[in-house]
């Protein structure tokens, strides 16, 4: 991603997803509140589409400079459960 080695419709289909999962918060009455909540704590006062908007703005340049700026932190391996008594 850094390379910027995606491909265009991946940017969209996020974009989309972002906007569909903001934008369901007028469809109930305790999401535009728990929404409208996070937002006086974030100090910001978007409205959802607003918020959507700003998403649909984001730039294929932008995803790679913010790609860029994440560093590895931890890296976990799964293994498998011992059983009891082996």
């Amino acid at each position: 991603m850094r390379r910027g080695e995606f491909d265009p419709d991946e940017l969209v289909n996020t974009k989309l997803l972002m906007k569909n999962s903001i934008t369901t918060a007028r469809d109930s009455l305790s999401a535009l509140e728990s929404w409208y909540l996070s937002q006086i704590l974030l100090g910001q006062s978007l409205s959802p589409e607003e918020d959507a908007a700003n998403i649909d703005a984001i730039t294929r340049d932008q995803v790679i400079d913010a790609a860029k700026a994440v560093t590895l932190d931890t890296i976990y391996f799964l293994t498998e459960l011992e059983k009891e008594g082996a």
